[in-house]
């Protein structure tokens, strides 16, 4: 905690700015350390950030609408000394209050505002002020350029902070409106994911661009900005169930020549035949060779809140989400067990369709992908369905959903139809997202 006096912080953190001074506690707190200065510094701190945090969260009329104020304050206090102490106020005063997709939301946006690129934190906000053109004339400038004249390190960022600023001023200065330039400014840093200048180019573009933009456009940019850190364009959701058999996993069998003309065979052990679901680690595979990076949690092992935690965060930062779906994802699992695949499919449909900015966007549901992996046929119908998934049945059902027919023994017409359906339907819908995201801009 970043207050020295835990109970004071406590106190803040329990009640309004107005209030806080018809507080007994507070008053005999305050009365023991009249002499205090650290105290007297600390108590002024909290004062001002709870007051500040009243007004422009205490009355918003949505936790929603709470979550996207209290990261604005935090972006707008990023490099200031007050970040810690308006991060922490937030966390212990007002996120308990949230539901858990706002919780989240708030947790992964002050994740990204914590890392901290440049050592010098006046550059950046004085670039984005004044633009390159006018920084040579700017009174505070010229003193940081001659107070670190002799300081390598000072003149590198510096150097890289004046390219970034006119790489960024020369692609969205000129833009007509703040939808385009919010699209040039992303398809900017996923050309720069996973390179060095990423974060110099999110750090630029939140301090000179970003607040110009709707409450909505922010949100979303934050949202794509955590798909494109996590690198995950799809989502892969399959089951491991039934639990381990004393033969190969039925849908093992079910699609074997179809694993073994895509795995090699000497990669695959026959625990793994009885163990895993080996589909899933095709389909992966071909992804994978389409140069496709994607979230694919193989074993829902552990304490369950972590792995659910990791889903969550998967579903929440990727593009496109694809379920293998078997008739056996639709049985209450024993011993009342998490069922992944409900939760995979739920949270994702949260993410991607429900909790869009600006409220539930259908056009999104493309983006939401179900492959079934039975027979035409043979899919289990709405009627034998356990309950509490019905539905999540029936949103697979009112979608195209391609079969794959088995290849249990070899077929060479089969085959052809299964490797068709990823490569002329799978593959082409996961290429295809990104261009879907940068259209949803608000």
């Amino acid at each position: 905690m970043i207050c020295d006096f835990p109970d004071l912080f406590r106190l803040f953190s329990d009640n309004s700015a107005d209030d806080i001074g018809k507080i007994q506690n507070y008053i005999d707190l305050c009365a023991n350390n009249a002499t205090n200065t650290q105290f007297q510094l600390q108590r002024g701190i909290l004062e001002q950030v709870r007051r500040s945090l009243d007004a422009a969260l205490a009355q918003q009329p949505t936790y929603k609408g709470q979550t996207r104020r209290a990261v604005i304050l935090l972006e707008q206090n990023r490099r200031t000394a007050h970040f810690e102490w308006y991060y922490e106020l937030i966390a212990f005063a007002f996120r308990p209050r949230w539901p858990e997709a706002q919780q989240e939301y708030f947790d992964r946006a002050a994740r990204g505002l914590r890392k901290v690129i440049c050592d010098f934190p006046e550059l950046i906000p004085l670039f984005a002020a004044h633009g390159v053109r006018n920084i040579g004339g700017v009174a505070e400038y010229v003193e940081l350029c001659r107070r670190h004249e002799n300081n390598r390190q000072f003149q590198e960022q510096r150097n890289t902070v004046e390219r970034i600023a006119n790489a960024l001023e020369e692609l969205l200065d000129g833009q007509p409106n703040y939808q385009r330039q919010i699209r040039e400014a992303l398809i900017k840093l996923e050309k720069n994911r996973g390179l060095a200048d990423f974060e110099w180019y999110y750090d630029m573009i939140l301090q000179k661009y970003k607040r110009s933009w709707s409450e909505d456009q922010q949100e979303y940019f934050d949202r794509v900005v955590r798909t494109i850190r996590s690198g995950n364009e799809f989502f892969l959701s399959f089951t491991s169930r039934p639990p381990d058999t004393t033969t190969d996993k039925p849908v093992n069998r079910r699609y074997w020549y179809f694993i073994r003309s895509v795995i090699r065979m000497d990669n695959i052990t026959k625990e793994d035949r009885r163990k895993r679901n080996l589909l899933a680690d095709t389909v992966y595979t071909l992804l994978s060779d389409e140069s496709f990076h994607g979230f694919y949690y193989k074993a829902h092992e552990g304490d369950n809140r972590q792995v659910m935690a990791d889903l969550t965060e998967g579903c929440a930062t990727s593009r496109v989400f694809i379920q293998l779906v078997q008739n056996v994802m639709f049985q209450v699992p024993p011993d009342a067990a998490v069922n992944y695949c409900e939760f995979e499919y739920r949270k994702a449909n949260e993410s991607i369709v429900i909790d869009s900015p600006g409220g539930p966007n259908p056009d999104n549901d493309e983006r939401l992908i179900f492959v079934i992996a039975e027979e035409e046929g043979g899919f289990i119908g709405a009627d034998r369905v356990s309950e509490p998934y019905s539905a999540w049945h029936a949103d697979i059902m009112r979608k195209d959903h391609p079969y794959l027919p088995k290849v249990d023994i070899y077929d060479a017409a089969r085959l052809s139809q299964v490797r068709e359906t990823f490569d002329k339907i799978i593959v082409p819908q996961v290429r295809s997202a990104w261009k879907k995201v940068l259209d949803g801009i608000p």
